[in-house]
């Protein structure tokens, strides 16, 4: 997003990224409120979207930690009860665990080989095709 996206609202420039489809972008939470879920997607790694989003709601963050500062208040904001990750910022999962007391589950997805992290135990079940070289905590959920 470069400099003449500066225009747009935030609800418009995650339109416009949405609608792109890139990555799946906008799919996940377009297909599960059609089924009757409450569902919303952030990309926290989207610096204009995220400056945006805070300064329309008046939220200071830290210039260093704005990336998970700003995500963490878009969560607080949405409530949700459960987390589904296609990211794997174990910093920013284990923040949200942490800071937003109405998430009860996170559920992680990876669509290629589950690589070796720390920190898979803030994940309460991962999903994902190819599991070879996976080695989950003892209290993680693979499927």
């Amino acid at each position: 997003m470069g400099p003449s996206y500066a225009k747009y609202s935030y609800e418009q420039m995650k339109e416009i990224l949405d609608q792109d489809g890139f990555l799946l972008s906008g799919s996940w939470s377009h297909y599960l409120r059609q089924i009757g879920y409450d569902a919303a997607e952030i990309y926290p790694d989207i610096r204009p979207l995220q400056v945006k989003w805070a300064r329309q709601r008046g939220v200071k963050c830290d210039s260093d930690q704005w990336r998970i500062q700003i995500a963490i208040e878009q969560v607080k904001a949405f409530q949700p009860e459960v987390i589904w990750s296609i990211s794997w910022d174990m910093q920013l999962l284990r923040a949200i665990r942490s800071q937003v007391p109405s998430v009860r589950l996170v559920f992680g997805w990876m669509g290629s080989d589950v690589p070796a992290l720390d920190g898979w135990d803030v994940c309460d079940c991962v999903l994902s095709c190819y599991m070879q070289n996976f080695r989950p905590n003892p209290t993680t959920l693979i499927v």
